[in-house]
């Protein structure tokens, strides 16, 4: 799973995809953060752990309640990260792997909330000026 590509930057507003907008307002919206930085699910994952450690990710945030939401669908193998500001009707979805849909009779999909990450980020302490490996 940490291997799989990215493959689209959608960024949203008003609760609804913007059709007008493209890669550049994700990341003009995820503009102090580092998950853009990488082109692979793992690097995601690890970005948001390391922000949320450095004190990126709450400052980021201006203070106003956020919601980080990781999907992942094992029949497609395709994880979603959705990144959004719900007070402001503003949000970011990386995708990252296959585009092709298999449809499949039962579909597994496994969510994370931004409360696991949080929790996770917390134990693992500050983030200090370690190497980042992937």
């Amino acid at each position: 799973m940490r291997e799989l590509p990215l493959v689209g930057q959608h960024y949203a507003k008003g609760g609804y995809p913007d059709p007008d907008a493209d890669a550049m307002h994700a990341l003009q919206f995820l503009a102090g953060l580092s998950i853009f930085g990488g082109s692979q699910a793992g690097e995601a994952l690890d970005s948001i752990f390391a922000d949320m450690r450095s004190g990126a990710f709450e400052k980021w945030s201006e203070g106003v309640p956020i919601d980080v939401i990781v999907n992942y669908h094992a029949p497609n193998d395709r994880l979603m990260v959705f990144i959004d500001r719900p007070h402001f009707r503003r949000g970011v979805m990386l995708s990252y792997g296959s585009n092709l849909e298999i449809v499949a009779p039962v579909e597994q999909i496994t969510k994370i909330h931004r409360v696991v990450f949080a929790d996770i980020a917390a134990k693992m302490g500050a983030k200090t000026n370690e190497a980042r490996t992937t």
